[in-house]
């Protein structure tokens, strides 16, 4: 999920909140603006490979919703 928004308004913390009752506490936030080596993650040409690298090196759970 991408939140996009004006700064200060509560974002971090309503994803924060959010994550921690429907996937208990499982919620990464990775600020784009600061870190870009994760814009690669979305380009059409990375492949699976390296976005499962992505995910086990910042130890990223996939799980489904409840």
């Amino acid at each position: 999920m991408i939140i996009r928004g004006a700064r200060q308004t509560g974002k971090s913390y309503t994803i924060t909140e959010f994550g921690n009752k429907h996937f208990e506490g499982a919620t990464h936030i990775i600020n784009f603006e600061k870190r870009i080596d994760w814009h690669s993650v979305f380009d059409l040409n990375v492949d699976v490979t390296r976005k499962l690298i992505i995910w086990l090196k910042y130890k990223i759970k996939l799980f489904l919703l409840r």
